[in-house]
């Protein structure tokens, strides 16, 4: 889809979140003009737990958001990224203001959801003219639970991932090399536990386990990302790998809280001999895409939906217990894993680019934020 028009979106999320900078750097770069409005960022400086202090946190969002939204032309979309329960005020609000308001579910927006709260999200939900997700699995869970939204526009949208292309540009480096540019120890595979500092990740459990694992410690390097997500979670993922490693009496557990561009991320993938996600949901994260298409491997718990998704059984195996990772990196079979996952590689790389690239993805972006939809 060739762009012969000007077009304009406004972004309403979190700005320092990946999914909404990158999004909006690969829009730009193909000629959109985007703006991204943070009403958390304007309410970040109030700290504190007690119920005055939320409520002025709120009253300190709207404020912020109607006095922005109020310079910018109305005649343009906006998409919330993320539906949290700050939607039953957030789409009322803009939709008195823009022509077409589109909602943004990630994963963990519905999957996670507290449902006792689905009257206050299903406010929200009524004043969207477009109800999309990341994932298909996010789209149907959303129309199952607010029958209402059948009757409005819904799409599954995906993100581009850069890394996909960063990987490409690297070319021939090894697993040993890319363990040396990002300053962890060539000579020992890393394990990576989970990608985000969050509670439903499971993080904790396994640095607890994985602490008491002899035959496994000895072997592997754990990194544990928690670049984004919550802060208390961080700290607390660093707190637990500084004990873990107390205990094993080595540097083996690093927590990983650095942000990471696109280029260093395709480092990391390449340098990531297997990424355990142990989340309790998961919409095939982009992390989990880039892993695969680094070549490498993902052991998922079996609950999560990846049976039809590109890697399933060649690059990504599924577990029911943490005793069958142990089992799943003994380097004999993790040798036989490697090299079915190589035999994989060209297809699952084809597959990953339909679905997941800039190129892949962009007409989709083009049509969800044209207001002429």
């Amino acid at each position: 889809m060739s762009q012969e028009f000007s077009m304009n979106v406004v972004f309403l999320g979190t700005s320092n979140s990946v999914f909404v900078t990158r999004t909006a750097e690969e829009l730009r770069a193909r000629g959109v003009d985007v703006k991204i409005i943070d009403p958390y960022a304007a309410s970040a400086r109030i700290v504190g737990k007690s119920r005055p202090v939320k409520l002025l946190r709120l009253l300190r969002r709207i404020w912020f958001t109607r006095k922005t939204i109020r310079q910018l032309d109305q005649g343009q979309t906006v998409v919330i990224h993320s539906l949290g329960l700050d939607l039953f005020w957030i789409a009322p609000l803009l939709k008195r203001h823009f022509k077409r308001v589109v909602g943004l579910a990630y994963g963990s927006d519905i999957l996670l959801r507290q449902k006792r709260l689905d009257k206050l999200l299903g406010r929200g939900l009524r004043h969207l003219d477009c109800v999309a997700a990341t994932n298909a699995n996010v789209r149907d869970a959303i129309l199952k639970d607010f029958p209402f939204v059948v009757g409005k526009e819904s799409r599954v949208i995906r993100f581009g991932l850069s890394v996909f292309d960063a990987l490409e540009k690297i070319g021939a480096k090894s697993a040993a090399e890319a363990r040396v540019k990002l300053g962890y120890n060539a000579d020992k595979p890393i394990i990576c536990l989970g990608y985000s500092a969050s509670i439903g990740q499971r993080q904790r459990d396994l640095i607890a386990f994985f602490a008491e694992q002899a035959e496994v410690v000895g072997n592997y390097q754990f990194v544990v990302p928690v670049q984004y997500g919550s802060p208390e979670v961080r700290r607390a993922v660093e707190r637990d790998c500084q004990m873990a490693n107390l205990k094993v009496g080595a540097e083996i557990f690093h927590p990983l809280s650095e942000f990471h561009g696109p280029e260093t991320s395709a480092l990391m993938r390449l340098a990531t001999t297997v990424l355990i996600n142990h989340s309790v949901s998961d919409a095939f994260s982009g992390t989990v895409q880039e892993t695969v298409y680094a070549g490498n491997m993902v052991l998922a718990a079996s609950h999560l939906p990846y049976g039809n998704m590109p890697g399933f059984e060649t690059a990504i195996k599924p577990y029911d217990n943490l005793q069958e990772c142990v089992s799943a990196l003994h380097p004999d079979f993790l040798s036989h894993w490697k090299a079915t996952a190589e035999a994989a590689l060209p297809k699952n790389r084809y597959d990953l680019r339909k679905t997941s690239s800039w190129d892949g993805v962009i007409d989709d972006w083009f049509t969800l934020i044209n207001v002429n939809t």
